[in-house]
């Protein structure tokens, strides 16, 4: 049966499934994309398959025992954020612990205060590929389970160690290091084993009431003020990881 009503029950929730107040409620996230959809739909946190008449074709399940329900393709395509025109997952969030910052760090952490699902989701990805061993979550950050930023992570928000802490400006002072212009050349710097690297927001960068232990920088040449938040994250982790791996 297809559903064409947008008063339907699971239409109006998985609708709220977009925002992260509707994920926080109900503990649900929406998967999208042709790569990561097929890598995740065997997975048991799967609460259903949504799809519309045309695209469920394209999708192969492995199990006829997966709930699945079909929209109208305007319906779908409400749903579909990412347009990516193929069937969607419904799927059961992990769950996030808070951050003791009391604790000593383990291997590198990163804290990240990234407000831009895109830019969030890629930083998550670049912590899977190198290793990171905790990805700290700040209030001021976007939600980790947010449709752009589970398609832009290619599904590494699902299985990286994400972890919960303060506001940005709460954070204790000397607890991480932080990227900055003026700090220490990264092929100068000598990586602690244990360390907590610092991505603040973008464009207000840090906060003037918190203090780091060292800043580090990635040397450019001068007709270029800054990069990308995500990509200057990613060198330094790939630094660090050369370093230890």
């Amino acid at each position: 049966m297809t559903i064409e009503s947008s008063e339907n029950t699971n239409f109006k929730l998985f609708k709220s499934l977009l925002s992260a107040k509707g994920i926080k409620k109900n503990n649900l996230c929406i998967v999208s994309g042709r790569k990561i959809v097929p890598e995740f739909i065997n997975c048991p946190s799967v609460y259903a398959v949504v799809a519309s008449e045309k695209s469920l074709s394209d999708l192969k399940m492995s199990s006829n025992d997966l709930k699945t329900i079909i929209f109208k393709d305007s319906l779908f395509a409400e749903l579909d954020s990412n347009g990516t025109h193929f069937p969607l997952l419904i799927y059961k969030t992990p769950i996030i612990q808070d951050y003791n910052f009391e604790a000593d760090p383990e291997g590198l952490e990163v804290v990240t205060g990234l407000g831009d699902p895109s830019n969030q989701g890629a930083l998550i990805r670049s912590c899977e590929a190198f290793n990171v061993k905790k990805i700290i979550l700040l209030k001021n950050s976007c939600h980790p389970f947010l449709p752009r930023t589970i398609k832009a992570s290619s599904g590494s928000s699902l299985r990286a160690p994400l972890s919960y802490g303060p506001f940005i400006h709460e954070l204790p002072a000397n607890s991480f290091y932080s990227l900055d212009k003026k700090g220490i050349k990264l092929k100068d710097f000598t990586w602690p084993k244990n360390i907590r690297l610092l991505m603040g927001e973008e464009g207000p960068g840090l906060p003037r009431a918190i203090t780091p232990i060292e800043t580090l920088a990635i040397p450019m040449k001068n007709s270029v003020e800054s990069l990308n938040a995500t990509i200057a994250s990613s060198i330094s982790l790939y630094s660090y990881y050369q370093t230890y791996n």
